[in-house]
């Protein structure tokens, strides 16, 4: 609900500014003060006039934990909400009720900064709002990261979907493995355009591309995530787009001959194989993704059947018919070869066992394409497996 209400509020350096139950407003004070050329004074109490106050109430409740009420008046302005979540979001839509130079990165000359009287009660119709950044096959440099971020808090968005592992590249530190980043970062050169456009005679920019996110890095950006209530996802790929890390340690591969990062796009039929020490890589990987009390993302394709497949029969056969298809930790007895059916149930085992062996069991999704398979959504209320 938005009501127009009456005479427009001056925001000037004569008002201060004041909440309670929150420290958010210093954030919200040097957002503000690149464009204003000053800074609001943050109080812990203020008078009726020449006001901005953040404040948390009970009675908002009933908006949900996200949602606000907004009261602009010529005097002051008021913003109140159940939650530290519901006062960032309304204080998103403060800042875009100022004039659009309030986003300059440098003081704005002899401006009047009016806000609209208005009285907003405002609440989110979704409660996963977010977007994704594909650095695993396009490397982005922090400073990009962090803009990227703040562009999610303005528009209110809570989730981010960070893809840091591709078959054109592996972009987070895991110290235990530092071939991923030694190696799986980086690729000779990439391809210009798309494939099927010149598939004869490809085109490469003949310029090396990569990067790495240090674990430190990553768990610096989780904290400013935070602070601006984003809840950041990180996408490692396992046991398909794998070619990065594939290349860093052959051993994981279904392959004799070794592999590069790949320079091209599209989908890639090189993916990681069935052994207990890959699914132990998987374990240990997980255990080390930097991001505390967070949800993993995980992505099994059905394009690596024949390769995983091939290898599935030579385990299945190995093992005397019996081979671990369908989860978690359930042997079923099977034919010495496995059928394109059965490929799928290895790719889910491979996510379900990493993910138990690391008790984030209620913190991985993963998508399983094709058929009517249903998707792999493990809610945190779903009971643990047993040990």
């Amino acid at each position: 609900m938005v009501d127009a209400i009456g005479q427009a509020a001056t925001l000037n350096d004569r008002m201060s500014s004041f909440m309670t139950g929150n420290d958010f407003l210093q954030l919200f004070a040097a957002q503000l003060a690149p464009a204003l050329g000053f800074e609001l004074a943050v109080k812990s109490a203020g008078n009726a006039k020449n006001l901005v106050s953040f404040h948390l109430a009970a009675d908002m409740e009933q908006f949900g934990p996200e949602g606000y009420r907004l009261m602009v008046t010529k005097d002051c302005v008021e913003l109140s909400a159940a939650s530290p979540a519901g006062i960032f979001y309304g204080a998103q839509t403060l800042r875009q009720l100022l004039p659009e130079t309030i986003f300059s990165p440098k003081p704005v000359p002899a401006k009047k900064w009016l806000i609209p009287a208005v009285e907003i009660e405002d609440a989110p119709r979704f409660a996963w709002r977010g977007a994704m950044l594909d650095t695993g096959r396009h490397f982005m440099p922090l400073e990009f990261i962090y803009r990227f971020i703040d562009l999610l808090a303005l528009h209110k968005l809570n989730t981010f979907h960070w893809h840091l592992t591709e078959d054109q590249g592996w972009r987070i530190e895991i110290k235990r493995y530092p071939r991923l980043t030694e190696i799986g970062a980086w690729r000779k050169e990439t391809l210009s355009g798309h494939l099927s456009d010149n598939r004869r005679a490809p085109q490469f920019d003949g310029r090396p591309h990569g990067g790495f996110y240090t674990q430190a890095e990553i768990r610096a950006v989780v904290e400013y995530a935070q602070k601006r209530h984003i809840t950041i996802i990180p996408e490692i790929e396992m046991p398909g787009h794998a070619q990065a890390a594939i290349a860093a340690y052959p051993e994981l591969g279904n392959l004799d001959q070794p592999l590069e990062v790949s320079t091209t796009w599209g989908i890639h039929r090189h993916v990681c194989n069935v052994e207990e020490s890959t699914i132990q890589f998987m374990q240990n990987v997980l255990a080390e993704v930097a991001v505390p009390d967070q949800r993993r993302h995980g992505l099994a394709r059905p394009s690596v059947s024949r390769q995983m497949q091939a290898h599935a029969q030579f385990r299945a056969k190995s093992m005397k018919g019996k081979a671990v298809v369908e989860g978690p930790e359930t042997n079923a007895v099977t034919a010495p070869t496995w059928s394109d059916e059965a490929v799928p149930a290895v790719q889910t085992q491979h996510q379900r066992r990493a993910a138990r062996k690391v008790r984030l069991i209620d913190l991985v999704s993963g998508w399983e394409f094709g058929g009517d398979r249903a998707p792999i959504n493990l809610p945190s209320n779903q009971p643990k497996p047993p040990e």
